[in-house]
């Protein structure tokens, strides 16, 4: 009996010694598997806001300068590589959806075209060299572009379905004023940022809460049209042409304004259809009234025509000066040629500019649409909006658009065409000192005022055709 039981004893004994083993051994598998799940190297990014001064000099008038300080926070980036043991990636943020809405098919649609490219070539920046906006987690930008087929009603549609169906954070657009001005009206409504690119005063005109504009709109850059012909050059008569849209109204009536405040003699002005196939009947009396310069507010397509006519039927000035906002300076030298040697533009920004943030912008930009290709000053406002956007959502650290809005109207920066600061209206209070004039000197435009960001001294008076 006693072997019996000792024997008993010894099997039940080996028993649990071959199931502590055996537990043993998957324990030390389970352990062995999620100790050995390969390393994963992750970026642990560490967001710091710090104060930063910079100064920008600005012509506040023709002659007069002042330099602008402005303190704003900047957001550092602290990156640092941790190897670490993952058992479950992490979830990426939900990208953040932006609205851009410009003209892509129709008359208006190479200028809009340029737009929705400055404004990738800016998201290009904040996804792939930033890796995302860093006080959201590193979320990256997603545009949803829309087509406003310069139509202002598609217009206004377009930016509802943006805001209801896209479920975008903010709309970017739409370079025609036409088009503009209904699309943040739907924006306004829904409570909704729109940064413009479009000159029109009534943009910002309306008492409207969530419409801003970074670039120079039509009041100073037709200002500075004006003082350009009167105090710059000196010059006692002036025609006045521009196309009949809300624009091109707009800065007709500003002109003929400034030129009688200023004692600029109008000899000759008129409205006329940017859609005309000939602009001789006009030209033929700008010619009989021999003015000093011609002022003109246009589109591309009419633009180049004027020049062409010009030419065509010996129609000399001293200066031309287009006021920026409606014509694409690169698309116009393409198609204008020789014939848009010396002729002047009131804008934004020319891809001449030294500042440090227009250096990234072309180099991005090179980077998306090849290394022979420059950005204009159409690029370049949509870019500078999309600048002002991104900035106002990182300090939002937020996508609420009404937390956007409120981060935009303490916006103070300065970027690549000077200091931006909104106000009340959602205007840049730096509007006429961020207007640069730009010439066709030896086919390629250059920066010729204000002094500060000159690249070339202004030719005046320029030559007549037939000495060319």
């Amino acid at each position: 009996m006693l072997h019996k039981s000792c024997s008993a004893i010894t099997k039940l004994e080996t028993g649990l010694v071959i199931l502590v083993i055996i537990l043993a051994i998957v324990a030390g598998v389970g352990y062995w598997q999620v100790s050995t799940v390969a390393p994963v190297t992750t970026t642990v990014t560490s967001v710091e806001t710090r104060t930063v001064t910079q100064t920008s000099t600005v012509t506040l008038t023709p002659g007069a300068t002042a330099t602008v300080t402005v303190t704003q926070p900047v957001t550092t980036t602290v990156t640092a590589t941790i190897t670490q043991t993952v058992t479950e990636p992490t979830k990426p943020p939900e990208p953040i959806k932006i609205g851009v809405l410009f003209p892509l098919t129709g008359a208006a649609a190479p200028m809009g075209e340029g737009h929705v490219k400055g404004i990738q070539t800016y998201a290009y920046i904040v996804n792939e060299v930033w890796g995302g906006i860093p006080t959201l987690g590193g979320a990256k930008i997603e545009l949803v572009i829309a087509d406003t087929t310069t139509d202002p009603k598609v217009a206004a549609s377009e930016a509802e379905r943006l805001i209801t169906k896209e479920k975008v954070v903010a709309i970017l657009g739409a370079y025609r004023s036409a088009d503009t001005l209904p699309a943040s009206e739907v924006a306004e409504r829904y409570g909704v940022p729109f940064v413009a690119s479009a000159g029109h005063p009534l943009i910002t005109g309306r008492g409207f809460k969530y419409v801003f504009r970074a670039h120079p709109p039509v009041v100073p850059t037709t200002n500075w049209a004006v003082d350009l012909v009167k105090n710059v050059m000196g010059y006692s008569t002036v025609a006045v042409l521009c196309e009949n849209s809300a624009m091109g109204q707009s800065m007709y009536n500003m002109s003929l304004a400034r030129a009688k405040a200023l004692g600029l003699t109008v000899v000759h002005s008129e409205l006329y259809s940017s859609a005309a196939p000939d602009l001789s009947p006009m030209l033929l009396k700008v010619k009989a009234a021999n003015p000093d310069a011609i002022i003109a507010g246009s589109y591309l397509t009419d633009a180049v025509l004027m020049v062409k006519q010009m030419r065509e039927y010996d129609v000399n000035v001293k200066a031309i000066v287009f006021i920026g906002g409606g014509v694409p300076p690169e698309k116009f030298l393409e198609l204008a040629g020789k014939d848009a040697e010396y002729v002047i533009i009131t804008g934004l920004w020319n891809h001449d500019s030294k500042r440090p943030s227009s250096i990234e912008f072309i180099e991005a930009w090179k980077k998306l649409f090849g290394a022979e290709t420059l950005p204009d000053q159409m690029a370049a406002e949509a870019y500078e909006s999309a600048v002002v956007l991104v900035d106002a959502i990182m300090r939002a650290r937020s996508t609420d658009p009404a937390v956007i809005r409120a981060a935009l109207t303490k916006t103070q920066l300065i970027s690549i065409s000077g200091p931006i600061e909104f106000d009340e209206r959602g205007e840049n209070k730096y509007g006429y000192a961020n207007t640069h004039i730009l010439q066709v000197q030896g086919g390629k435009w250059v920066t010729v005022l204000p002094a500060e960001a000159a690249t070339a001294k202004l030719i005046t008076p320029m030559p007549p055709w037939s000495a060319r």
